[in-house]
């Protein structure tokens, strides 16, 4: 549904150049399409699906320019936080880890020391 302002501008823009193109081929620029108990002039109505084509472009145009917005933001906050996180992980290295309290490495064996096996 993001480009159906697109579709409708494209729809207005071939009504109006269908209308214009009949009131070209027609050759009587008073051609009227009776509405009720009035009737419009055809230039009158391509004048409108312009319009409309214009509207529903301008809506697609500002409805893109502001997803592409959002998703910038976005990306700048990701990289915003990736570069925290680095700067917080840089930091965190460079304190002095208690060799007590690291449980995820093996405690190193001295190098005359034999492994311990069958």
């Amino acid at each position: 549904m993001r480009n159906f302002n697109l579709v409708l501008a494209v729809f207005w823009l071939l009504l109006a150049v269908a209308l214009l193109t009949w009131t070209w081929v027609a050759g009587d620029s008073d051609w009227r399409i009776p509405l009720g108990n009035s009737s419009v002039a055809g230039g009158w109505l391509a004048l409108l699906a312009l319009l409309l084509a214009f509207y529903n472009l301008v809506r697609w145009w500002s409805s893109w320019s502001y997803a592409k917005q959002q998703r910038e933001l976005r990306e700048a906050e990701a990289r915003r936080r990736d570069a925290e996180r680095a700067t917080r992980r840089a930091s965190e290295s460079a304190v002095e880890r208690d060799p007590n309290f690291i449980f995820t490495e093996q405690p190193e064996r001295p190098r005359d020391e034999k492994p311990a096996g069958p």
